[in-house]
């Protein structure tokens, strides 16, 4: 779940509310270079927010998983605002989807209307330039948008139409369309390895077992080798996957617990594929 009940929901018959002082918030891991849920700790105004769903019409109670030190002094009084603080790629690909552009008085000194730059810095709380650069240069690497470089703007191009449609990171978004050109057994292993890519490693690496794991991860990668592939964390995940899903489910957790194989990050994956 989601803190969407903060503002999102209102149930006037609602006497009590209990905040478990934890949230889903959309961060990004830099080593897997995705965006994703994590639970964090709230905010005070997020608090509050949550205070204010009880005694809409009535005297109301809120009770708050946490000690009055810890709301009054160590959680933070608000969130950043997701625009300033995941990369910026689906936010361009959608500026650009709708078409947004910027009047030409209000543009600043050589800026141009179709531009994401331009049209992220009248945002009520904007995002650094640099972040917004860097999203359109990503973009650009990856044939999604075309830039002008004599006026600046920016156009989607048909693969960047189709990625701004996608729920999902625009490099993961990629990776889904191409698979899909290959046909449904090639997009079936790209959905695997998107879904692994999101949710984490498939493969666990307890610091008591770690050099047994690394093991067991060299024994897939060694397979691939054989197979005439090159090195690839990707398709050793994908093999691992595979072989685990083909098997009866008795022998799918056999297999998972010899190879150090996360079951519920297998389960997940099978659901996210889905």
């Amino acid at each position: 779940a989601t803190n969407v009940a903060e503002t999102s929901i209102t149930i006037n018959d609602v006497g009590v509310v209990i905040d478990t002082g934890r949230m889903k918030e959309n961060s990004y891991d830099g080593t897997r270079r995705v965006s994703s849920l994590e639970d964090v700790v709230v905010s005070r105004s997020n608090a509050k927010q949550r205070r204010g769903r009880a005694g809409r019409v009535a005297c109301g109670v809120a009770v708050h998983l946490m000690t009055k030190h810890r709301h009054d002094s160590l959680i933070p009084d608000r969130r950043l605002p997701e625009v300033q603080r995941v990369p910026l790629e689906q936010l361009v690909l959608r500026i650009h989807a709708i078409k947004i552009t910027v009047m030409e008085d209000e543009q600043p000194d050589g800026g141009s209307g179709r531009n994401a730059a331009t049209v992220c810095a009248k945002l009520l709380e904007p995002p650094a330039p640099e972040a917004v650069c860097k999203a359109v240069e990503e973009l650009a690497e990856m044939d999604a948008l075309t830039v002008d470089e004599s006026s600046g703007s920016e156009a989607l191009t048909p693969l960047g139409t189709r990625l701004a449609a996608l729920p999902v990171d625009a490099r993961i978004g990629k990776l889904i369309l191409l698979g899909a050109v290959f046909g449904d057994r090639v997009l079936d292993h790209a959905l695997t390895i998107a879904a692994a890519l999101t949710l984490g490693s498939l493969f666990m690496r307890p610091w008591e077992k770690r050099d047994e794991a690394d093991k067991i991860r060299t024994k897939f990668a060694e397979r691939l080798a054989i197979d005439l592939v090159g090195p690839s964390d990707h398709l050793c995940t994908l093999l691992a996957y595979c072989e685990a899903d083909s098997l009866r489910r008795a022998e799918r957790v056999a297999f998972c617990k010899d190879n150090m194989l996360g079951m519920r990050t297998m389960q997940s994956i099978g659901a996210l594929k889905r």
